[in-house]
């Protein structure tokens, strides 16, 4: 039986989790981690896939991400058959992961501000460091300004997709010593998040206007607040 085929979501964002065999470990030591955070990075820039949020830990990973299912399933696959060579180089047979990676669309900005904030929490709640930015596998360190991220990092776009536009504020919320509830984001908010989502991925000013039924002045104030790309008020 044939698998059935990645629905496409479009603009949204995507939480992916994906497990080792028998849910066993994936990462046996720093330099499995390093393969794949490589690997993934290259393809992700080669196929188009952004970045928000990767965290490796050992038996399984997490990542935020915008692509189509097309790209995002190259990326892993060239990513994933790497992993696999690394683990079979010493007479281990089969495959890196133990079933097809999971894919949860973000349904709302209650749900965006979660995962923006679960991802980087995962190696605390495990008890593996104290502090997120602590954790060498995790792209927090580079969304909270504490470290230089590498050239497949789009830190930006990725501030941007997790719904924050500065480092600090983003910081803030993940160290939050609150329940994991996230703060109410208004509907201005959320539309002014899916304007610049959308001109990232190249839309007009007067096509975004058109889809989100907004006026064009008000997608182009909002595109030039955020200092995207060459529009202008």
């Amino acid at each position: 039986m044939t698998r059935p085929n990645r629905i496409d979501y479009g603009l949204t964002p995507l939480h992916v989790i994906s497990r080792g065999v028998d849910e066993g470990v994936l990462f046996p030591d720093p330099d499995a981690h390093r393969l794949f955070w490589n690997e993934f990075g290259v393809r992700a820039l080669e196929f188009g896939v952004v970045i928000g949020h990767v965290c490796l830990m050992t038996t399984h990973y997490h990542l935020l991400v915008r692509a189509d299912p097309e790209a995002l399933s190259e990326s892993l696959r060239h990513t994933h058959r790497k992993l696999a060579w690394y683990l079979n180089r010493n007479g281990r047979r089969g495959y890196a992961m133990g079933r097809r990676y999971q894919v949860f669309p973000i349904e709302d900005a209650p749900h965006l501000r979660r995962a923006a904030r679960y991802v980087p929490m995962n190696p605390v709640k495990a008890r593996m460091v104290r502090d997120p930015g602590a954790w060498h596998w995790s792209t927090h360190r580079f969304l909270s300004g504490q470290a230089t991220p590498p050239a497949w990092y789009d830190i930006k776009a990725a501030l941007r997709m997790v719904g924050f536009f500065d480092s600090r504020n983003y910081e803030r919320w993940v160290l939050a010593d609150t329940p994991l509830e996230p703060p109410p984001m208004t509907k201005h908010e959320l539309v002014d998040h899916r304007i610049c989502v959308m001109a990232e991925f190249g839309k007009t000013p007067d096509v975004i206007a058109q889809e989100l039924d907004v006026g064009e002045r008000r997608v182009r104030r909002t595109l030039a607040a955020a200092a995207l790309r060459d529009y202008k008020a």
